[in-house]
């Protein structure tokens, strides 16, 4: 990896830092790779020469006094919507408004993308309602038959949301 490989790294994983930490910890490793360049070493070995990146940043946020378990969970995975929502929360409320903006933008993505499915179910209902028409002859059988295709929305409108929100924020 090379010195903006690493940079960009480090500016990507310290995310759960205070901005200004956060900047204090890129100038600090950006100088250690600059000192170890003017030395006579190339950018990959210089970046080589401070370790593994994923130790690193587990060690920065020790050094900050964060549960590095709480951060990355308990496998070091990131998975999970709990995660997803949170680091969406963390970046709604961030100092950064153009990654604000984003994720805002995003959710709009999201509900309307929600829209269009919810759609396609209203079409695809009301097209199978023709051909399932024996179902639909009692009142009974019109309300289950039209329950299970809110149900099935609602399944899978949740699954995109939580697969997205996951995708997205992890």
């Amino acid at each position: 990896m090379d010195k903006k490989g690493f940079i960009d790294f480090l500016t990507t994983k310290l995310d759960y830092l205070v901005e200004n930490e956060k900047n204090k910890e890129i100038v600090k490793y950006t100088s250690f790779i600059d000192n170890f360049i003017s030395m006579g070493q190339t950018e990959v070995d210089a970046v080589k020469s401070l370790g593994n990146p994923n130790d690193l940043v587990t060690a920065i946020y020790l050094s900050h006094g964060l549960d590095v378990k709480k951060i990355f969970g308990d496998n070091y995975s990131g998975k999970g919507i709990k995660a997803a929502f949170g680091n969406f929360y963390k970046t709604l409320t961030g100092q950064d408004r153009k990654k604000s903006r984003n994720a805002l933008i995003y959710m709009i993505y999201l509900i309307l993308l929600c829209v269009i499915i919810k759609v396609l179910f209203i079409f695809v209902r009301d097209e199978l309602s023709s051909v399932f028409s024996f179902l639909t002859i009692t009142k009974v059988g019109d309300k289950i038959y039209y329950i299970t295709f809110e149900v099935l929305y609602i399944l899978t409108a949740i699954l995109v949301f939580i697969k997205s929100m996951k995708k997205r924020f992890n």
